[in-house]
């Protein structure tokens, strides 16, 4: 129900996922929602104001983990282009 949610924008449902697998520091399910929101139209602009938003309330250790996983997925995504 909540991805047929038609009160949300596509992209809303995935930056509340990785926000709160964030702060809940599921690492894996992190980097697989990142992807996808990633896919859905999250900007690089976005992201960084995500996970500043991460890391001042669940912590900068979670901030500078999802930044590297961040920049894992960009470099993925970017040498498939």
């Amino acid at each position: 129900m909540s991805w047929t949610d038609e009160r949300l924008d596509r992209k809303t449902p995935c930056i509340l996922n990785i926000v709160m697998l964030a702060a809940l520091n599921r690492r894996h399910e992190w980097e697989r929602h990142f992807t996808a929101g990633y896919r859905n139209g999250i900007s690089k602009d976005e992201v960084q104001a995500i996970i500043h938003h991460v890391a001042v309330y669940a912590g900068v250790p979670v901030g500078v983990e999802c930044m590297r996983i961040a920049r894992k997925v960009f470099a993925e995504i970017d040498q498939k282009k």
